[in-house]
């Protein structure tokens, strides 16, 4: 049966039934689609608060058959199509946010229109709920993924090292003045780039040419001619201005 809803949506929409959720933001559709939740991350599995977002996401998609809604053919690195999800239950996207088992997560160019999502945010902030009360989610920026171990030979792939820096405040950041660190106590000082409530940025370990618009996806170079980061075993710090660290994740064999 065709699900309706009485709330305008984006013309870009088509009925699917959600076979699995892998992770609360993650899902495969009974037609063999894999779709990644447009507009927030959620913790994978491993990490804290992401048995809580998959379990809060299956109870309320799995089975079920949902509006996905897609900007054009938006496809992630990975080749997962990036749709909201939306069942008879409400948006999924805004429903973790409001838990606290995922955060606003943008890529561009998106249009997507974050005033529901950013009033999630800020109250399950506020109330220190799901991730807001972990410690990587104290401060105004969060790592959100860490490649260090690029594909091939690193000496010839440098840039394929790299971390994707997520703007978890409710204002825009200027990450100038901010610092990367590695295990050794190596030290990278980040340019003057603005990244917008909810924007990502990818930082790259060789050379290239920043791309600071924020119209397109964010991307700055930290200049080093060989590979930064340990294969097996490193750790990516990042701190502020002051010298505070603001968040830090391992690299694990």
């Amino acid at each position: 049966m065709l699900l309706l809803f009485s709330a305008a949506l984006a013309a870009e929409t088509t009925s699917e039934t959600v076979a699995a959720v892998l992770d609360g933001d993650v899902m495969n559709m009974e037609s063999g689609e894999r779709v990644q939740l447009r507009g927030v991350r959620a913790p994978a599995s491993r990490e804290d608060y992401g048995i809580e977002a998959r379990e809060a996401a299956r109870s309320m998609v799995n089975g079920q058959e949902v509006l996905l809604s897609v900007r054009g053919e938006s496809r992630d690195e990975h080749g997962s199509l990036v749709a909201s999800v939306r069942s008879l239950e409400g948006d999924l996207a805004v429903s973790l946010v409001e838990r606290g088992y995922a955060w606003i997560y943008v890529v561009p160019p998106d249009d997507l229109d974050l005033t529901m999502l950013r009033t999630a945010q800020n109250a399950a902030r506020a109330a220190r709920r799901g991730v807001w009360g972990t410690e990587r989610f104290s401060g105004a920026l969060h790592i959100a993924d860490f490649v260090a171990n690029a594909e091939g030979d690193d000496r010839e792939n440098i840039n394929g090292e790299y971390l994707r820096i997520c703007n978890i405040s409710d204002q825009d950041t200027n990450l100038q003045g901010y610092t990367l660190r590695d295990r050794n106590g190596n030290m990278w000082t980040l340019p003057a780039v603005v990244v917008p409530v909810g924007h990502t940025i990818q930082v790259h370990s060789g050379t290239g040419t920043n791309q600071t618009s924020p119209r397109q996806p964010l991307v700055i170079y930290l200049g080093s001619d060989r590979p930064i980061w340990n294969n097996t075993e490193d750790q990516a710090t990042l701190t502020d201005r002051s010298g505070k660290v603001v968040d830090a994740v391992q690299q694990q064999r």
